[in-house]
Parts: C-alpha cells; structure tokens; sequence
C-alpha cells in the first residue's frame, strides 16, 4: 500500500498541474463573496473544480469556531486581516490533491457510508439529537448548495480520512504491542515439538526449542 502511494504520488505529482483562477477578494469583498449568486470556479486542481460556495461553506464554518471562541465579536475589517481566506483556499486545494491520489489508489466511499455519515452530521440534528430533514434543508438554502454538492464534499472527505487514517495506521505500531515486546522481552521460552507417525500412532521425534 505505502509503496503504490509513493508511486501514486510521482504519478500524480507529474500529470497534475495545480491552476488558481484569479480571485481578487480585496476587490469584491467578503460581504459581495457571500450574497453573490454565481457559483464560478475559484481554482482546478488537474481536472477537479473549486467552487465559491465550496470556499465559502469551509470559510464560513471556520469564522463560526473563531467567533464561538472570542469573547468579542469580531469586525469583518479584523477578519479580513488574518488572511483566514488565504489559508482556507490553500487547504482546500491539497484535500483536492489528496482526494485524485486517493481515487487513483481506488479508495472509495460507500453509498451507505456516505448516508450514514449525513445523518450523523451534528449540523442537521434538532434539539433531540436527531437528523432532521428541515435542518438539513435549511443548512443547504443558507449555503447556496444543492444536496448533490453537498454529498460531493462529504464524499471526498471521507475518502481523504480513509487514506490518512491507512497511512497513519501503517506507519505506527500499536501501543500495546510495543508495551507487550518491552515487558517481555527477556522472559525465556520454552517450547516442545511432537512429530507423530498417525498411521501408527508412535511418537518418532521430540524437539525442546528454547527462545529468549
């Protein structure tokens, strides 16, 4: 697996040419960025688009976690300054790239999957805990996203976590093994090895096998 994603990657790497469309945010401002009702593309990585509303659905769940963690509101003047939309596109162009690495590498999401992830997404839960279609609906006419957008984005992220999550597992080893060779790795063992004639029902040979 590690070895055809280092492959995977030079392939990648060689056939993928990263383009940003110029997007002048000084020039229309966020304010314009949010009402517009175009949807053009903000940047291509090889042949996958980057839609404004894509931006602004990660842009504007990473202004909420800011402003929850300020104990004063934040003037839009201040936000613009952090560079927080830079950032923003920056990432969004690598989950891109790692998303093509990981359907050439074959790694999929399951329609199940997916469903189930939708409805365990907080974001559409009511005051009870569970998915609620009208807040659904809701979270999709506030981002100017259709739902086959919206399942889009889940199913790249999830298959982006299924490749992380595999190359994180196989360049680790558990904790537990590594605690068991160290706990005991200087008991002596001792092992006895039966050959057995079935036919006759005779032992022929016995081995003692020591190991440390």
């Amino acid at each position: 697996m590690i070895k055809k994603l280092g492959t995977s990657i030079k392939n990648i790497g060689t056939k993928t040419l990263i383009i940003i469309i110029a997007l002048s945010f000084a020039v229309w401002g966020l304010g314009d960025m949010f009402t517009g009702n175009t949807n053009p593309t903000i940047a291509t990585v090889g042949s996958s688009k980057i839609k404004l509303n894509d931006f602004n659905l990660e842009y504007q769940a990473i202004l909420n976690n800011i402003r929850q963690g300020s104990d004063e509101p934040l003037p839009e003047e201040f936000i613009k300054t952090l560079g927080i939309h830079n950032s923003v596109i920056n990432n969004m162009i690598n989950n891109e790239y790692i998303n093509l690495l990981s359907r050439e590498l074959g790694i999929a999401a399951s329609d199940n999957f997916l469903k189930k992830s939708i409805v365990q997404n907080k974001n559409f839960h009511d005051q009870l805990g569970v998915f609620n279609k009208d807040y659904f609906n809701y979270f999709l006419n506030r981002f100017n996203i259709s739902e086959k957008e919206l399942l889009t984005i889940s199913e790249k992220s999830l298959i982006n976590d299924i490749l992380i999550k595999t190359i994180g597992s196989a360049a680790s080893i558990s904790k537990v093994i590594v605690n068991n060779i160290t706990k005991n790795k200087d008991i002596t063992r001792k092992a006895e090895i039966y050959e057995i004639d079935t036919s006759s029902l005779i032992i022929k040979k016995k081995f003692l096998i020591m190991t440390s």
